[in-house]
């Protein structure tokens, strides 16, 4: 675990580090970012990531998580959310779309169905969505 109190990159490279601020008053520490690519993770998403309040980056890319996106994590601030390339199933939640500070969103190469919701269109602050490899229609709720 590192603690900093700078700023965090888009897109990180780290593979399995957990990243926390230290500079809250009293030297209180947060969690602020995860980082666990190609870990052999399995099993479903965890719902507690809401309680991560300041939690900004969450990275599970190329791991073996099943399931679907808990319904909870559509209370978080994360801006960096990256979960390709696992086994998430089911449809794109309508949740994400209030996930509102999210700036890059990452569900690639897994095996959602159906159409990508139109709430995702009230993601305002997203620079990057990567949907590809997955099961769905081509219906987007923005126009380019």
């Amino acid at each position: 675990m590192k603690c900093n109190d700078t700023v965090l990159p888009l897109e990180p490279d780290a593979d399995n580090e957990v990243l926390c601020n230290c500079s809250f008053p009293g030297g209180v520490c947060h969690v602020v970012a995860i980082y666990l690519k190609r870990q052999d993770l399995n099993g479903s998403l965890p719902k507690a990531i809401q309680k991560l309040p300041h939690l900004k980056q969450l990275t599970l890319w190329a791991n073996y998580l099943s399931g679907n996106i808990p319904p909870e994590w559509a209370d978080t601030k994360l801006e960096f959310l990256s979960l390709g390339v696992n086994r998430l199933n089911g449809t794109i939640p309508s949740y994400l779309g209030n996930i509102t500070t999210l700036r890059s969103l990452n569900i690639e190469n897994n095996m959602f169905s159906g159409t990508v919701p139109p709430k995702l269109g009230d993601l305002v602050n997203l620079e990057s969505l990567t949907l590809s490899a997955n099961i769905l229609v081509e219906s987007y709720p923005w126009s380019c």
